[in-house]
Protein backbone atom coordinates (compact mmCIF):
# COMPACT_ATOMS: atom_id res chain seq x y z
CA UNK A 1 0.00 0.00 0.00
CA UNK A 2 1.16 3.52 -0.76
CA UNK A 3 2.33 5.46 2.29
CA UNK A 4 1.42 9.14 2.13
CA UNK A 5 2.59 11.91 4.42
CA UNK A 6 0.10 14.78 4.50
CA UNK A 7 1.93 17.97 5.41
CA UNK A 8 -0.02 21.17 5.99
CA UNK A 9 -0.20 24.34 8.03
CA UNK A 10 -2.54 24.67 10.95
CA UNK A 11 -5.39 26.90 9.76
CA UNK A 12 -6.19 30.22 11.43
CA UNK A 13 -8.51 30.15 14.43
CA UNK A 14 -11.50 31.12 12.28
CA UNK A 15 -13.37 28.28 10.60
CA UNK A 16 -13.33 29.85 7.17
CA UNK A 17 -10.47 30.72 4.86
CA UNK A 18 -8.46 33.82 5.60
CA UNK A 19 -10.19 37.02 6.57
CA UNK A 20 -7.03 39.10 6.65
CA UNK A 21 -3.67 39.35 4.89
CA UNK A 22 -1.89 36.81 7.10
CA UNK A 23 -4.51 34.07 6.97
CA UNK A 24 -5.39 34.47 3.29
CA UNK A 25 -2.82 31.89 2.13
CA UNK A 26 -4.00 29.04 4.36
CA UNK A 27 -6.56 26.37 3.64
CA UNK A 28 -9.38 26.13 6.17
CA UNK A 29 -10.08 23.16 8.44
CA UNK A 30 -12.90 21.90 6.22
CA UNK A 31 -10.52 21.69 3.26
CA UNK A 32 -7.77 20.01 5.26
CA UNK A 33 -10.28 17.39 6.43
CA UNK A 34 -11.48 16.83 2.85
CA UNK A 35 -7.95 16.37 1.49
CA UNK A 36 -7.09 14.00 4.35
CA UNK A 37 -10.19 11.92 3.55
CA UNK A 38 -9.25 11.71 -0.13
CA UNK A 39 -5.69 10.72 0.71
CA UNK A 40 -6.86 7.97 3.08
CA UNK A 41 -8.84 6.42 0.23
CA UNK A 42 -5.67 6.37 -1.88
CA UNK A 43 -3.20 5.00 0.66
CA UNK A 44 -2.10 4.81 4.27
CA UNK A 45 -1.98 8.45 5.33
CA UNK A 46 -0.12 10.07 8.22
CA UNK A 47 -0.57 13.69 9.26
CA UNK A 48 2.60 15.79 9.44
CA UNK A 49 1.63 19.23 10.73
CA UNK A 50 4.15 21.89 9.78
CA UNK A 51 6.34 23.21 12.58
CA UNK A 52 9.68 22.77 14.33
CA UNK A 53 9.19 19.01 14.63
CA UNK A 54 8.19 18.49 10.99
CA UNK A 55 11.64 17.43 9.77
CA UNK A 56 11.99 14.70 12.38
CA UNK A 57 8.40 13.65 11.78
CA UNK A 58 9.09 13.28 8.04
CA UNK A 59 12.16 11.16 8.76
CA UNK A 60 10.28 8.99 11.26
CA UNK A 61 7.23 8.44 9.04
CA UNK A 62 9.39 7.97 5.90
CA UNK A 63 6.43 8.07 3.48
CA UNK A 64 6.64 7.18 -0.19
CA UNK A 65 5.32 10.64 -1.02
CA UNK A 66 4.58 13.92 0.75
CA UNK A 67 1.31 15.57 -0.21
CA UNK A 68 2.19 19.20 0.45
CA UNK A 69 -0.14 22.17 0.91
CA UNK A 70 2.17 23.99 3.34
CA UNK A 71 2.50 27.76 2.95
CA UNK A 72 4.81 28.16 6.00
CA UNK A 73 5.76 31.69 7.03
CA UNK A 74 8.57 34.06 7.77
CA UNK A 75 10.35 34.72 4.48
CA UNK A 76 10.14 34.72 0.72
CA UNK A 77 11.49 31.14 0.85
CA UNK A 78 8.56 29.89 2.93
CA UNK A 79 6.87 27.79 0.22
CA UNK A 80 10.23 26.23 -0.70
CA UNK A 81 10.92 24.67 2.69
CA UNK A 82 8.91 21.44 2.42
CA UNK A 83 10.08 20.43 -1.08
CA UNK A 84 13.68 21.25 -0.08
CA UNK A 85 13.41 18.97 2.95
CA UNK A 86 11.84 16.23 0.82
CA UNK A 87 14.68 16.47 -1.68
CA UNK A 88 17.25 16.27 1.12
CA UNK A 89 15.81 13.01 2.46
CA UNK A 90 14.92 11.54 -0.94
CA UNK A 91 11.14 11.53 -0.60
CA UNK A 92 8.80 12.39 -3.46
CA UNK A 93 6.89 15.64 -2.92
CA UNK A 94 3.85 16.88 -4.78
CA UNK A 95 4.00 20.00 -6.91
CA UNK A 96 6.94 22.13 -7.95
CA UNK A 97 10.41 21.94 -6.44
CA UNK A 98 11.92 24.45 -4.05
CA UNK A 99 13.52 26.58 -6.77
CA UNK A 100 10.31 27.02 -8.77
CA UNK A 101 8.26 27.78 -5.67
CA UNK A 102 10.82 30.29 -4.44
CA UNK A 103 11.06 32.16 -7.73
CA UNK A 104 7.32 32.17 -8.39
CA UNK A 105 6.63 33.73 -5.00
CA UNK A 106 8.80 36.66 -6.15
CA UNK A 107 6.43 38.48 -8.51
CA UNK A 108 9.16 40.67 -10.00
CA UNK A 109 11.53 37.81 -10.86
CA UNK A 110 8.62 35.81 -12.26
CA UNK A 111 7.68 38.67 -14.58
CA UNK A 112 11.29 39.08 -15.72
CA UNK A 113 11.43 35.39 -16.63
CA UNK A 114 7.98 35.46 -18.26
CA UNK A 115 8.87 38.48 -20.36
CA UNK A 116 12.14 36.81 -21.40
CA UNK A 117 10.07 33.79 -22.49
CA UNK A 118 8.05 36.07 -24.78
CA UNK A 119 4.93 36.26 -22.61
CA UNK A 120 3.13 39.61 -22.59
CA UNK A 121 2.97 41.28 -19.18
CA UNK A 122 2.02 44.80 -18.07
CA UNK A 123 4.93 47.23 -17.71
CA UNK A 124 6.28 46.80 -14.18
CA UNK A 125 8.92 47.96 -11.72
CA UNK A 126 10.18 47.02 -8.26
CA UNK A 127 10.22 49.51 -5.38
CA UNK A 128 12.73 48.65 -2.65
CA UNK A 129 12.27 49.56 1.04
CA UNK A 130 15.18 52.01 0.89
CA UNK A 131 14.07 53.85 -2.24
CA UNK A 132 13.53 57.57 -1.74
CA UNK A 133 10.92 59.75 -3.41
CA UNK A 134 13.15 60.63 -6.36
CA UNK A 135 14.12 57.00 -7.00
CA UNK A 136 10.48 55.94 -6.88
CA UNK A 137 9.56 58.72 -9.28
CA UNK A 138 12.25 57.57 -11.72
CA UNK A 139 11.07 53.95 -11.51
CA UNK A 140 7.49 54.94 -12.25
CA UNK A 141 8.38 57.20 -15.18
CA UNK A 142 7.87 54.47 -17.79
CA UNK A 143 4.51 53.35 -16.35
CA UNK A 144 1.10 54.69 -17.29
CA UNK A 145 -1.62 55.21 -14.68
CA UNK A 146 -3.66 53.57 -13.28
CA UNK A 147 -1.03 51.51 -11.46
CA UNK A 148 -1.59 48.63 -9.08
CA UNK A 149 0.68 48.01 -6.07
CA UNK A 150 1.39 44.58 -4.57
CA UNK A 151 3.78 43.14 -1.97
CA UNK A 152 6.41 41.46 -4.11
CA UNK A 153 6.39 38.19 -2.18
CA UNK A 154 2.77 38.07 -1.05
CA UNK A 155 0.49 35.24 -2.09
CA UNK A 156 -3.30 34.81 -2.25
CA UNK A 157 -4.03 38.52 -2.83
CA UNK A 158 -2.03 39.38 0.30
CA UNK A 159 -1.77 43.15 0.60
CA UNK A 160 -3.87 43.78 -2.51
CA UNK A 161 -6.79 45.94 -1.44
CA UNK A 162 -9.30 48.15 -3.18
CA UNK A 163 -6.98 51.11 -2.57
CA UNK A 164 -4.03 49.30 -4.22
CA UNK A 165 -5.11 50.66 -7.60
CA UNK A 166 -3.95 54.28 -7.80
CA UNK A 167 -4.43 57.07 -10.32
CA UNK A 168 -1.56 59.43 -9.49
CA UNK A 169 1.92 59.65 -8.04
CA UNK A 170 0.89 61.04 -4.63
CA UNK A 171 -1.48 58.14 -4.01
CA UNK A 172 1.12 55.68 -5.27
CA UNK A 173 3.77 57.06 -2.91
CA UNK A 174 1.36 56.89 0.04
CA UNK A 175 0.29 53.31 -0.72
CA UNK A 176 3.85 52.09 -1.38
CA UNK A 177 5.08 53.61 1.87
CA UNK A 178 2.27 52.16 3.99
CA UNK A 179 2.68 48.71 2.42
CA UNK A 180 6.44 48.62 2.93
CA UNK A 181 5.87 49.61 6.57
CA UNK A 182 3.25 46.86 6.96
CA UNK A 183 4.90 43.99 5.07
CA UNK A 184 8.63 44.86 5.20
CA UNK A 185 9.09 43.70 1.62
CA UNK A 186 9.70 45.33 -1.76
CA UNK A 187 6.61 46.40 -3.67
CA UNK A 188 5.81 45.39 -7.23
CA UNK A 189 4.12 48.14 -9.20
CA UNK A 190 2.65 47.54 -12.62
CA UNK A 191 0.26 49.13 -15.05
CA UNK A 192 -3.29 48.12 -14.20
CA UNK A 193 -5.11 46.47 -17.11
CA UNK A 194 -8.79 47.46 -17.21
CA UNK A 195 -10.82 44.51 -18.40
CA UNK A 196 -11.52 41.02 -17.12
CA UNK A 197 -9.85 38.63 -14.68
CA UNK A 198 -8.98 35.26 -16.25
CA UNK A 199 -7.13 32.26 -14.89
CA UNK A 200 -5.59 29.27 -16.62
CA UNK A 201 -4.88 25.95 -14.97
CA UNK A 202 -2.21 23.34 -15.64
CA UNK A 203 -2.00 19.79 -14.34
CA UNK A 204 0.48 17.04 -15.13
CA UNK A 205 -1.34 13.90 -16.24
CA UNK A 206 1.22 11.91 -18.24
CA UNK A 207 2.18 15.22 -19.81
CA UNK A 208 1.16 18.83 -19.33
CA UNK A 209 -2.60 19.38 -19.63
CA UNK A 210 -4.09 22.84 -20.02
CA UNK A 211 -7.36 22.95 -18.09
CA UNK A 212 -10.39 24.98 -19.19
CA UNK A 213 -9.87 28.72 -18.75
CA UNK A 214 -11.96 30.31 -16.00
CA UNK A 215 -13.28 33.85 -15.69
CA UNK A 216 -13.60 35.51 -12.29
CA UNK A 217 -16.61 37.80 -12.15
CA UNK A 218 -17.36 40.21 -9.33
CA UNK A 219 -21.03 40.74 -10.14
CA UNK A 220 -20.37 44.05 -11.86
CA UNK A 221 -19.39 45.23 -15.33
CA UNK A 222 -16.73 47.65 -14.11
CA UNK A 223 -13.49 46.95 -16.07
CA UNK A 224 -11.54 48.35 -13.11
CA UNK A 225 -12.72 45.61 -10.70
CA UNK A 226 -10.02 43.21 -9.55
CA UNK A 227 -9.43 40.31 -7.14
CA UNK A 228 -8.60 42.16 -3.92
CA UNK A 229 -8.19 40.63 -0.46
CA UNK A 230 -11.60 42.04 0.50
CA UNK A 231 -13.24 40.05 -2.28
CA UNK A 232 -11.14 36.93 -1.80
CA UNK A 233 -11.51 36.64 1.96
CA UNK A 234 -15.31 36.57 1.77
CA UNK A 235 -15.34 34.53 -1.47
CA UNK A 236 -17.12 37.46 -3.15
CA UNK A 237 -16.76 36.22 -6.68
CA UNK A 238 -18.41 34.11 -9.33
CA UNK A 239 -16.23 31.73 -11.30
CA UNK A 240 -17.39 30.81 -14.79
CA UNK A 241 -15.57 27.74 -16.04
CA UNK A 242 -15.20 27.21 -18.91
CA UNK A 243 -15.19 30.97 -19.53
CA UNK A 244 -18.12 31.15 -21.92
CA UNK A 245 -17.41 34.66 -23.19
CA UNK A 246 -13.81 33.88 -24.21
CA UNK A 247 -13.35 32.84 -27.87
CA UNK A 248 -11.60 29.52 -28.40
CA UNK A 249 -8.66 31.24 -30.10
CA UNK A 250 -8.14 33.51 -27.10
CA UNK A 251 -8.39 30.59 -24.67
CA UNK A 252 -5.73 28.80 -26.70
CA UNK A 253 -3.47 31.88 -26.60
CA UNK A 254 -3.90 32.16 -22.83
CA UNK A 255 -3.15 28.46 -22.30
CA UNK A 256 -0.05 28.65 -24.48
CA UNK A 257 1.21 31.63 -22.47
CA UNK A 258 0.44 29.79 -19.22
CA UNK A 259 2.41 26.74 -20.37
CA UNK A 260 5.33 28.97 -21.40
CA UNK A 261 5.52 30.50 -17.92
CA UNK A 262 5.07 27.09 -16.26
CA UNK A 263 7.97 25.63 -18.25
CA UNK A 264 10.21 28.69 -18.01
CA UNK A 265 9.99 28.55 -14.21
CA UNK A 266 10.54 24.79 -14.15
CA UNK A 267 7.20 24.15 -12.46
CA UNK A 268 5.77 20.67 -12.05
CA UNK A 269 2.58 18.91 -11.04
CA UNK A 270 0.02 21.67 -11.14
CA UNK A 271 -0.39 25.44 -11.14
CA UNK A 272 -2.84 28.27 -11.62
CA UNK A 273 -1.81 31.11 -13.92
CA UNK A 274 -3.57 34.47 -13.72
CA UNK A 275 -4.19 36.94 -16.54
CA UNK A 276 -6.04 40.17 -17.22
CA UNK A 277 -7.73 40.58 -20.59
CA UNK A 278 -7.84 44.21 -21.70
CA UNK A 279 -10.99 45.81 -23.07
CA UNK A 280 -9.66 45.24 -26.59
CA UNK A 281 -9.18 41.51 -25.93
CA UNK A 282 -5.41 41.38 -25.31
CA UNK A 283 -4.26 38.97 -22.56
CA UNK A 284 -1.58 40.04 -20.07
CA UNK A 285 0.18 37.64 -17.71
CA UNK A 286 -0.17 38.72 -14.06
CA UNK A 287 1.27 35.92 -11.92
CA UNK A 288 1.57 32.17 -11.43
CA UNK A 289 0.69 30.16 -8.34
CA UNK A 290 2.33 26.70 -8.33
CA UNK A 291 0.71 25.97 -4.94
CA UNK A 292 -2.90 26.99 -5.61
CA UNK A 293 -5.81 26.31 -3.33
CA UNK A 294 -7.22 22.81 -3.65
CA UNK A 295 -10.45 23.33 -1.75
CA UNK A 296 -13.48 21.81 -3.50
CA UNK A 297 -15.58 24.34 -1.58
CA UNK A 298 -14.18 27.63 -2.92
CA UNK A 299 -10.87 27.27 -4.84
CA UNK A 300 -10.71 27.95 -8.56
CA UNK A 301 -8.27 25.20 -9.55
CA UNK A 302 -10.55 22.27 -8.59
CA UNK A 303 -13.35 23.96 -10.55
CA UNK A 304 -11.11 23.88 -13.62
CA UNK A 305 -10.30 20.22 -13.04
CA UNK A 306 -14.02 19.49 -12.77
CA UNK A 307 -14.76 21.37 -16.00
CA UNK A 308 -12.07 19.24 -17.64
CA UNK A 309 -14.04 16.16 -16.60
CA UNK A 310 -12.21 14.88 -13.53
CA UNK A 311 -13.30 14.78 -9.90
CA UNK A 312 -11.62 16.05 -6.77
CA UNK A 313 -10.18 12.68 -5.83
CA UNK A 314 -8.93 12.24 -9.41
CA UNK A 315 -7.11 15.57 -9.00
CA UNK A 316 -5.42 14.37 -5.81
CA UNK A 317 -4.47 11.08 -7.45
CA UNK A 318 -2.92 12.77 -10.51
CA UNK A 319 -0.89 15.14 -8.33
CA UNK A 320 0.48 12.21 -6.28
CA UNK A 321 1.24 10.03 -9.30
CA UNK A 322 3.13 12.88 -10.97
CA UNK A 323 5.28 13.34 -7.86
CA UNK A 324 6.05 9.61 -7.68
CA UNK A 325 6.96 9.47 -11.37
CA UNK A 326 9.29 12.47 -11.11
CA UNK A 327 11.03 10.80 -8.17
CA UNK A 328 11.60 7.62 -10.18
CA UNK A 329 9.11 5.61 -8.12
CA UNK A 330 7.00 3.07 -10.02
CA UNK A 331 4.26 3.06 -7.39
CA UNK A 332 0.91 4.61 -8.30
CA UNK A 333 -2.36 5.16 -6.50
Amino acid sequence: MLNIGFIYDFPPSSSTAGTDDVSAEYEDQQTIDWIRGALKRLGETTDIPWGRKALQRIIDVNPHVLFNITEASGSRNRESLVPAIAECVGIACTGSDSVSLGISLDKYLTKVIAADAGVRTPTFALILPGDGRQVIKEKTRALQYPIIIKPNTGGSSMGIRARSRVENYDDLLSEVTSNIDAFHTPMLIEEFVPGREITAGIISAEGIVALPVAEISFGESDPNAFYSIERKSVHKKTVVCPAESIPASLSEEINMAAESVFLALGCAGFARVDFRISVDGTPFFIEINPLPGLSPFYSIFPMQVKAWGAGGEDMIRMIINDALARNGDARRC
